[in-house]
């Protein structure tokens, strides 16, 4: 788990005025689910994170990676009108794309990403499984491209940041 994310998150829910409950009531979880993901006891799953990301209108990245400050956003944030959230469907072909892009077979991408079988592979690129936080993190560096490419359909999938 990225060692900043509970205090990203206590910094964006503390610089829009929300306390953990009024949070969890706005995603639809318990408060004691942030209070385990703010002290760094639970790993994030991708729905939260894009979930955290879409209120505030902040970057997957500046909640995923450790190298941004904590403080790096501008304090004062308000959050946004709550609409639905749309969880990616991309993602697999996005990874896909990179990875023929490299000319790697999935079990080299598997052997790179530190994955016992391509399995996960396969399920990921056919939309049948999800990566982890961590398993994303790795994905995003190892092609160079954000977390934000990889998570939002918005952007397209041969457009590579």
């Amino acid at each position: 788990m990225p060692r900043l994310f509970g205090a990203k998150l206590r910094y964006v829910r503390e610089s829009s005025h929300l306390t953990q409950g009024q949070l969890a009531e706005r995603l639809g979880i318990l408060q004691s689910h942030i209070s385990h993901l703010e002290a760094g006891r639970k790993n994030p799953l991708i729905n939260f994170v894009l979930g955290v990301a879409h209120m505030f209108l902040i970057t997957t990245d500046y909640l995923l990676y450790d190298s941004i400050a904590v403080e790096a956003l501008n304090g004062n944030l308000q959050p946004a009108p709550l609409t639905p959230l749309i969880y990616p469907s991309l993602i697999g072909q996005k990874v896909r794309y990179l990875r023929t892009q490299r000319q790697l077979q999935q079990g080299e991408l598997a052997e790179v990403l530190q994955l016992r079988t391509q399995a996960f592979i396969s399920l990921l690129e056919t939309g049948q499984k999800q990566p982890s936080t961590l398993l994303l993190i790795r994905m995003a560096e190892f092609f160079d491209v954000t977390t934000d490419y990889l998570l939002h359909d918005e952007i397209a999938v041969d457009v590579t940041p």
